[in-house]
């Protein structure tokens, strides 16, 4: 996915990216994303509404860091955005 001549990647959120992390940047990306996708399915499989999702996503991987990076509103609005698109795709 990535050109091999890529050695700087901008990241929403997070800035630049360490030059040795550039390499697989987007496989790792590709990797997260899925992994929220399972997450939330599992969630929808057990009959949770996306309420329940929301609460149980952001016990799962809201923290400090994350709080640093997208404060509570963004994260409350980008996440339940996430979970409403899977959930509308399933």
């Amino acid at each position: 996915m990535q050109s091999a001549n890529t050695s700087h990647i901008i990241s929403p959120h997070y800035g630049l990216v360490n030059e040795a992390d550039t390499s697989d940047y987007w496989q790792k990306c590709i990797q997260a994303a899925e992994g929220r996708r399972a997450f939330v399915l599992e969630l929808l499989n057990k009959s949770y509404d996306e309420d329940k999702i929301f609460e149980e996503y952001k016990k799962a991987f809201q923290n400090e860091r994350i709080e640093f990076i997208q404060p509570g509103n963004s994260f409350d609005m980008n996440n339940r955005a996430m979970i409403r698109t899977i959930v509308s795709g399933k």
